[in-house]
């Protein structure tokens, strides 16, 4: 039922916490055909759709595809142990988002561990190839100083 709603409004959506209003507007035709009243869709990637539409949703998406890869790209042996909390939240928010919509609930502690988890292992990507860069200019310094 949700589906045929975002269809109507794909790209944009129906606007910020805009699509559930009761038996007002689309919602209503969402919650005849269900028969069950509730206030919002009870999944994070279908609210998104709804409020924010395919943009929004987009731009989720490739925050957590950005977040995702940086998460494989700090899985490594000699990781700091607070990378793995981090990867718990990132991995939990997602899961948790499949039966609860928490993207788009405003400031929720949810929302903001996934944004804080995604700043933390991008930073830690960035120092990991910092250090390796600055390891592997000093190793030809000290080549070229030997010759």
């Amino acid at each position: 039922a949700l589906l045929l709603s975002i269809q109507k409004r794909p790209l944009l959506g129906y606007g910020y916490h805009a699509f559930w209003q009761g038996l007002n507007g689309e919602s209503a035709n969402v919650i005849i055909t269900t028969h069950w009243v509730f206030g919002y869709s009870h999944n994070g990637f279908l609210e998104l759709a709804l409020s924010l539409g395919a943009l929004g949703l987009g731009l989720f998406a490739l925050s957590l595809v950005n977040g995702i890869r940086d998460a494989f790209l700090n899985f490594r042996v000699n990781r700091p142990a607070y990378i793995d909390l981090y990867l718990a939240f990132l991995i939990y928010n997602v899961f948790y988002n499949f039966s609860e919509a928490s993207f788009v609930t405003g400031f929720s502690l949810i929302w903001f561990l996934y944004v804080v988890s995604c700043v933390v292992l991008d930073r830690e990507v960035r120092l990991t190839a910092n250090k390796k860069q600055v390891s592997a200019t000093s190793s030809t310094e000290r080549v070229l100083a030997a010759s």
